[in-house]
């Protein structure tokens, strides 16, 4: 399921040329810019299909509400297992000095004395 070393650098290196190939081809004049830059701002320009104004709109409008409800869920997620795991290591630690209180007592006595 995990990918190994050489699997990772494959995809890192496939990643970098998706990114570094088209920009350099633009660069050197081989296809067209993708970008204009004019008065202070940037202008995205459509390369392969045409972007209709409200298909655009309601695509950014949905996927940028989507990426914030996901990061939101996600994050709740995490946190709710973050919690479950402290409630059962203190419940295992409960359990534990329930079993041994002898060390438990001795312990607590010895970070007293140490302390000191």
């Amino acid at each position: 399921i995990r990918a190994n070393r050489r699997a990772r650098a494959l995809v890192l290196m496939g990643s970098l040329a998706a990114v570094l190939v088209p920009t350099i081809l633009q660069l050197v004049g081989v296809i067209a810019p993708h970008y204009d830059f004019n008065h202070g701002g940037i202008t995205i320009l459509p390369s392969v299909v045409a972007l209709p104004e409200r298909a655009t709109w309601a695509f950014l409008l949905v996927t940028n509400c989507l990426t914030v409800v996901l990061a939101n869920v996600l994050v709740g997620r995490a946190v709710a297992a973050l919690l479950r795991a402290e409630r059962r290591l203190f419940t295992q630690a409960w359990r534990l000095r329930q079993f041994l209180p002898e060390l438990s007592a001795s312990a607590s006595s010895a970070g007293r004395t140490s302390g000191n």
